[in-house]
């Protein structure tokens, strides 16, 4: 069950939600929820308002690292931008307002003729996403693994809030469609992190060497990882 609670000059709007499967307590930040507090099945919630101000600076930097709100009355969005900026979306509900090769420089622009019905309109966007998420990731996910001599047994993308990425045991990786807005080195650094599970499905010392052997600046990608969730529009998830 989950259940909202909203405090008024403390801690920040979240919501908190019991895991049987939590052996400790959890402070999230997921694009489009916000704060989330994991309770394991026996936790007391009366601990949430102190554990909350403990740590304050984590949850507003955490936080600010969100996409930002999409203003009031600007759905669908007059544009967004993918592959890190480097290419614009132009969106109209107008085959009228479609210009059939969109003026400017570069970053280069696509026109995109959404649902003129509002309620359509952020589906029609997030299946869009997913389609050229998987046109652009899979093939690159492929060259990667054959370019360094890795095997996996399959890929899906899908829109994920709390992962860019993952591999199961059996070898099959899994990968945000929220890449497509990724700088294209951050994309081919989750690819290869993905990769290097399908040898060591660990964060073992073994497993930073294998990927340090690839990327000798695996680390600072990691940090600007934590920066990346700016790059993705709020009406992904909302």
């Amino acid at each position: 069950m989950v259940s909202i609670r909203n405090v008024p000059a403390g801690p920040p709007p979240h919501c908190i939600r019991r895991s049987s499967r939590a052996r400790r307590i959890l402070l999230r930040v997921l694009p489009g929820r916000g704060l989330e507090v994991v309770l394991p099945a026996r936790a007391d919630p009366a601990c949430v308002p102190d554990l909350l101000s403990l740590n304050s600076a984590w949850i507003a930097k955490a936080l600010a690292r969100m996409p930002a709100p999409l203003p009031p009355g600007r759905f669908p969005p007059a544009s967004f931008f993918i592959k890190g900026g480097k290419e614009e979306i132009l969106t109209s509900c107008s085959l009228a307002a479609a210009p059939q090769d969109p003026p400017g420089p570069l970053p280069l622009r696509r026109h995109l003729l959404v649902p003129q019905d509002p309620a359509a309109a952020p589906a029609f966007l997030r299946s869009w996403v997913l389609g050229e998420a998987r046109a652009l990731l899979v093939p690159r996910l492929d060259q990667l693994a054959r370019e360094h001599g890795f095997i996996y047994s399959g890929s899906a993308v899908r829109l994920l809030r709390s992962r860019w990425g993952s591999c199961s045991a059996a070898g099959r990786i899994h990968l945000n469609a929220c890449l497509l807005f990724l700088p294209e080195s951050l994309v081919r650094h989750i690819l290869l992190h993905e990769l290097c599970h399908t040898r060591r499905l660990d964060h073992s010392p073994a497993f930073w060497r294998l990927l340090f052997a690839l990327e000798p600046d695996a680390v600072e990608k990691d940090k600007a990882l934590r920066r990346a969730w700016r790059h993705v529009p709020a009406w992904i998830f909302n």
